[in-house]
């Protein structure tokens, strides 16, 4: 038997993990920020530069920008739940 519409409950679940899991990629970011802060105090020269602005460039915006769209993955499913709710109730 297929299933048709929403599980609500399911469907709030899954919004909790995605914003437990853009949380953590946050904490990620937080986490090699002060590691990178660490070595740039501990590393000098054009290697730790280059170290320093691969991170500070490319990966900690990558990484930002998945936590960014994983926050908003979890708000559309979370406001697509009460919606679904809202039209079971009326």
């Amino acid at each position: 038997m297929a299933f048709t519409g929403m599980n609500i409950e399911a469907i709030r679940s899954v919004a909790t993990q995605l914003t437990q899991q853009s949380d953590a990629l946050n904490n990620v970011v937080s986490v090699v920020d002060g590691q990178i802060q660490t070595a740039e105090q501990n590393w000098h020269g054009a290697d730790a530069t280059a170290f320093a602005d691969e991170w500070n460039s490319a990966h900690k915006a990558a990484l930002q920008q998945a936590a960014t769209a994983i926050g908003q993955m979890a708000t559309d499913a979370t406001n697509q739940a009460a919606a679904q709710e809202s039209t079971s109730n009326a």
